[in-house]
């Protein structure tokens, strides 16, 4: 789950909110408030053949969703991983992922969404 936590956009404006893959920590840009809460950068579990190789690779851009139907987009998602990344000798490796947010004056209440993960094992 990657979450952006709370964030208030001044009327008439809109802004942006960065969370960081590796530190999970938070940025917020443009006409966005930072209203505080947790941020949680996303993780994902991969398994598979112990030591084996693996391309991991996140979409360009995510639409998310209130229960209104307002949307917005998630962008420059990017992982924790090295262009090498390798499975353990368990065969398993955690993927943490960040993304920035970009969020207009209009969009208000919980925004939902999924983003697919492909993993190429090399």
């Amino acid at each position: 789950m990657l979450d952006f936590s709370k964030v208030a956009i001044l009327p008439g404006q809109s802004g942006a909110v960065m969370v960081d893959p590796v530190a999970g920590s938070k940025q917020v840009s443009g006409g966005a408030l930072d209203m505080g809460g947790m941020t949680l950068k996303g993780t994902a579990q991969l398994y598979g053949e112990p030591n084996a190789l693996v391309r991991v690779d996140l979409p360009a851009r995510v639409q998310l969703r209130s229960s209104t139907g307002e949307a917005v987009d998630v962008v420059d998602l990017k992982t924790n991983l090295s262009p090498a990344a390798r499975l353990d000798g368990a065969g398993r490796l955690t993927v943490s992922f960040g993304g920035r947010l970009l969020i207009k004056s209009s969009a208000t209440g919980q925004l939902r969404g999924s983003i697919p993960i492909t993993a190429d094992y090399q």
